[in-house]
């Protein structure tokens, strides 16, 4: 979305009134006593057969959700996605 808002979707069979969502909804790294989610995201599962690293982005606080099966889910960074990163996953 930008390079403080992460767009998610959940496994196709999540339930907006299930236990996990329930879970989501309360992460916020703006509380000491939350739920505590961080992002880890690649560009590709693979590069010519090489399994590609994860990059880490940092902690999560949940903004909004809306369907189901599956949810997308706005989550808000703590930090800022890095310049260069964020044109690799705005695609």
């Amino acid at each position: 979305m930008n390079a403080t808002r992460f767009h998610w979707q959940t496994q196709s069979t999540t339930r907006s009134g299930s236990a996990r969502v329930r879970r989501y909804r309360a992460v916020d790294f703006r509380k000491e006593d939350a739920p505590q989610a961080h992002l880890f995201v690649r560009e590709k599962k693979n590069e010519k057969g090489v399994t590609q690293p994860f990059v880490y982005l940092g902690r999560l606080a949940h903004v909004s959700d809306t369907g189901e099966c599956p949810m997308s889910i706005v989550w808000e960074l703590e930090t800022p996605i890095p310049a260069r990163w964020l044109d690799r996953f705005m695609r």
